[in-house]
Parts: structure tokens; sequence; C-alpha cells
């Protein structure tokens, strides 16, 4: 079962998480260049590889963070 959780509700962790996204694709860029693919799917990827998380799209925005379990998102925001 998936717990799908609004990121506008968790705000400040999302930020936080998403500047070390953007770091890690900034200091790893080569391991990301040769990926045909756009830049919100590139996001998305690393966002699976750093955190396990998929991040959901509406209105071309990112809108929600959907997580496994409760206690994944639990140890979501002690890792953030």
């Amino acid at each position: 079962m998936t717990y799908r959780v609004k990121i506008h509700d968790i705000d400040q962790v999302f930020k936080r998480a998403h500047m070390c996204v953007v770091r890690e694709i900034y200091h790893n860029y080569p391991r990301y260049r040769d990926r045909d693919t756009s830049t919100a799917n590139l996001i998305k990827t690393v966002w699976h590889e750093l955190y396990g998380v998929s991040v959901v799209y509406e209105n071309s925005r990112a809108q929600w963070l959907d997580f496994d379990d409760e206690r994944h998102y639990n140890v979501f925001l002690l890792k953030v």
C-alpha cells in the first residue's frame, strides 16, 4: 500500500531533500548526462535513487510524494 503525502504539508523537509537531489545531479553530472530524458524525469529518477520516493506531478508541478508505507515516510523525515 502506498502512503501519499502532499508536498505542501511538508514544505521545509521537501525543500531540504530537493536541494540534496539538485546537489547530487550537479556533483555527478557525468553519470546522468548520457541519459536521454527530460529534466523532470531526471529529478524523479534521482529522488527515487536517493530516497526511494516517487514524485507525483499534477499540472506540471510536483504535488505528492509516494512512500512505500508510513514507516518509510517517518524514516525519510528523520533522514533529511
